[in-house]
């Protein structure tokens, strides 16, 4: 270096990039970062794709029948599927669902399948309840959707 030189040292510049860099992180697509969703790369993830209630508007002392279409969008078979309605606590003796869980087996990608389960309702339901339908599977995320029932007298 000469004295004239007003340039700063090769080693400080390093230091500070270094600095800069374990400040901000890694930059995308080098080695030493993630790639989004690499976590859910050979998953099983079985989703409600639908959820049908027929009818929506029940008298009490009736049925109804509930409807469940569960697909696999991941990349592996979803083994020990299962369909399960959930029902809120403070309207469990109003409606009983038959059977309350449904076994679906093992699902392949993209493959569809469907549950019915039957609702009864007595005379003592509640004009609207919130019926929630969970898809459970082996190594797998829980879906949940849900419907509303009604229910007249």
């Amino acid at each position: 270096m000469t004295s004239g030189s007003r340039s700063l040292p090769l080693w400080l510049g390093l230091v500070a990039m270094t600095f800069l860099v374990l400040l901000t992180g890694p930059t995308p697509g080098s080695a030493g970062t993630a790639v989004r969703g690499a976590d859910d790369v050979g998953k099983p993830k079985p989703t409600i794709t639908s959820l049908t209630l027929k009818p929506t508007n029940v008298t009490r002392g009736a049925s109804a029948k509930l409807t469940i279409s569960v697909t696999n969008r991941g990349d592996v078979a979803a083994r020990n599927t299962r369909v399960c309605v959930k029902l809120p606590d403070k309207v469990r003796n109003g409606i009983f669902p038959k059977p309350a869980c449904k076994p679906l087996g093992t699902l392949r990608h993209d493959v569809t399948r469907s549950a019915e389960i039957m609702l009864l309702t007595s005379l003592k339901a509640v004009p609207k309840i919130y019926l929630t339908a969970v898809v459970t599977a082996t190594d797998a995320k829980t879906d949940r959707k849900q419907i509303l029932l009604r229910t007249k007298p």
